[in-house]
């Protein structure tokens, strides 16, 4: 059970609460969703300093790497409540290729809420938009362009 807070002052919970999910042995000594909401969330992640952010990179990078699903799902839902900030496009920077990789993970549970991720930054998203978004532009146009040259349009 993860009793830490990233709210208290002095102190990075953030750290602590991911230190203890890539600890677990298991997913059933994680803490739930509701537990985890508690402790990580947008208003949570808008009171750290940056500086307590760019300290725990190392372990959300841990997080976002762990071959078990739900300690990714908690990495990549630390980076969604991160998103929210109005700094996030320039903090998140150094997690950015890893949110990519999941992103670009096809048949993945987590890969719609990286595609959230890489979306949503501000004050805006990247300037340069990721493969997988490119990609996906890039057929959307080849559709349209078919679709405009079928003599059944």
């Amino acid at each position: 059970m993860v009793t830490t807070s990233v709210c208290h002052a002095g102190d990075n919970g953030l750290q602590e609460i991911l230190s203890s999910i890539l600890a677990s042995k298991s997913d059933s000594a994680l803490p739930t969703t509701a537990q985890f909401f508690s402790e990580v969330n947008e208003n949570t992640a808008a009171a750290l300093a940056a500086s307590d952010v760019q300290d725990t990179f190392a372990t959300i990078r841990q997080c976002l790497e762990s071959p078990r699903l739900e300690v990714r799902r908690y990495g990549l839902i630390t980076v969604m409540a991160l998103s929210f900030r109005p700094d996030s496009s320039a903090l998140l920077e150094p997690v950015i290729d890893d949110i990519e990789r999941i992103a670009n993970e096809t048949g993945s549970g987590l890969r719609h809420a990286a595609l959230s991720v890489l979306g949503s930054t501000k004050p805006n998203p990247r300037p340069k938009p990721p493969r997988i978004l490119r990609d996906a532009w890039k057929r959307r146009l080849i559709l349209l362009r078919t679709c405009r040259q079928s003599p059944y349009a």
